[in-house]
């Protein structure tokens, strides 16, 4: 089993969510295009693995939390959540595309506060889609 590639997607989200409230003042409504690489980095992922998934494999990761309890964080991408992440993925990419022009001319200092909450929203939205027990589908 490789790195953790659907744990590392979910921490890209926060990642972006926060880089956007500290590069909004500078970037304005270019910090959604900022926000679009997280969702499009999930895309692009997804579409990546779809032929191996199509033909029935199922790409799993487990990360031990608190193995003394038995948690672990727990990740499942089968052709559902392919078929999910390219819906949910798609879809962010195309509202943090639509934003940046649909702000043209509304700079506002929450801006940023927006896109992170987006962005944020995004990566719950993918989290829950290839979460893989109750404990990530409650977090998500």
């Amino acid at each position: 089993m490789g790195p953790p590639v659907l744990l590392a997607l979910i921490l890209f989200h926060g990642l972006i969510a926060i880089g956007a409230s500290l590069l909004a003042p500078r970037l304005g409504r270019r910090v959604f295009w900022w926000c679009a690489l997280a969702p499009l980095a999930a895309l692009v992922w997804a579409i990546w693995q779809a032929p191996s998934v199509v033909d029935g494999q199922v790409v799993t990761e487990h990360v031990d939390w608190v193995p003394e309890l038995g948690l672990d964080l727990g990740f499942r991408f089968d052709a559902f959540s392919l078929l999910m992440v390219v819906i949910v993925s798609g879809i962010g990419v195309l509202v943090f595309v639509y934003s940046s022009s649909y702000f043209a001319g509304h700079e506002s200092p929450k801006i940023g506060t927006l896109a992170a909450q987006l962005t944020a929203f995004s990566g719950a939205m993918f989290g829950l889609v290839v979460s893989d027990n109750v404990l990530l589908l409650f977090v998500f």
